[in-house]
């Protein structure tokens, strides 16, 4: 299908880039491998994974505060080459809300 196809699409290129990233740090920092091997692995449980909250405006604000808490300390450690992700598109959050 042709939704099928795009996300074919997608994850290709998220995956060359993310090749091409690794590939800029390993000569910028050779024991990048080893560091992100020593990042401890923490498993969640699913019923851990669900949000609090019913309301769309509490966990956007919610995870907004995350994501600029995570940016600080990435940017602190990368400087510049720090990738933040944005926030999900509040429509798309909305349609899954209504999907469920």
């Amino acid at each position: 299908s042709n939704k099928l196809r795009k996300l074919e699409v997608h994850l290709s290129q998220s995956v060359k880039i993310h090749k091409e990233a690794m590939e800029r740090e390993r000569k910028r920092e050779p024991s990048v491998d080893k560091m992100v091997k020593d990042i401890p692995v923490i498993k969640t449980g699913k019923d851990n994974l669900r949000q609090d909250s019913g309301g769309l405006d509490i966990i956007y604000t919610d995870a907004q505060f995350v994501t600029d808490e995570l940016g600080k300390v990435l940017f602190e450690k990368f400087g510049n080459r720090a990738l933040i992700a944005e926030l999900k598109d509040r429509i798309k959050a909305e349609k899954k809300i209504k999907n469920k």
